[in-house]
């Protein structure tokens, strides 16, 4: 469901994930409480901070820094988060 969606902003404690408009399908998927808790829940546990997540809707991204065609998948997506928050995964 995340396949299409950037990490588009992070003020304060909120995460906003964006999805483009031809990808509302999904956007309305992670928006159903129960993907948006497990999508806070794994950001939690990457980065050991209590995020909210806020979806948007956006345009497509081009120019992506991968090789490939394909859209930014949930890890590409917990590997930005990580970048941008300088975060490391727990190790309990």
């Amino acid at each position: 469901m995340l396949r299409e969606a950037h990490p588009a902003g992070l003020a304060e404690d909120t995460l906003t994930v964006e999805f483009p408009a031809s990808a509302s399908f999904h956007r309305q998927l992670a928006e159903e409480p129960k993907n948006a808790t497990l999508l806070a829940e794994a950001l939690y546990e990457i980065t050991g901070r209590h995020l909210g997540v806020a979806f948007a809707e956006g345009e497509a991204r081009a120019g992506r820094d991968d090789d490939d065609d394909e859209p930014a998948g949930e890890e590409r997506i917990l590997e930005l988060v990580k970048e941008t928050l300088d975060a490391r995964e727990r190790e309990d």
